[in-house]
């Protein structure tokens, strides 16, 4: 388990592997703006009810607004949109 964001931060009594900080001066993406798991479904995102927002890009292209506090599962090639970022889901 890992979060993103500018400066991550789990609750208290969570476990996580892995704070990845985000460098960002326009403030876009959250402290602690994604939650991300990888299972053997392939890897759930989970917005952390940020200000602004996060969504799943298919690789068909479809475009899903993340719904805070709720995991979905990002496809292989889907795009990760969180604040102005973003990364693709590709294989390990």
């Amino acid at each position: 388990m890992a979060l993103i964001g500018r400066n991550p931060a789990g609750y208290d009594g969570e476990m996580i592997s892995r704070l990845i900080r985000v460098h960002d001066s326009s403030r876009s993406v959250s402290k602690t703006h994604l939650h991300v798991r990888i299972s053997t479904e392939g890897l759930w995102v989970t917005d952390r009810n940020s200000t602004n927002g996060s969504s799943l890009s298919s690789a068909r292209g479809g475009n899903t607004p993340l719904v805070g506090g709720t995991p979905m599962l990002a496809e292989i090639g889907s795009r990760v949109h969180f604040g102005d970022r973003s990364f693709v889901v590709d294989h390990a």
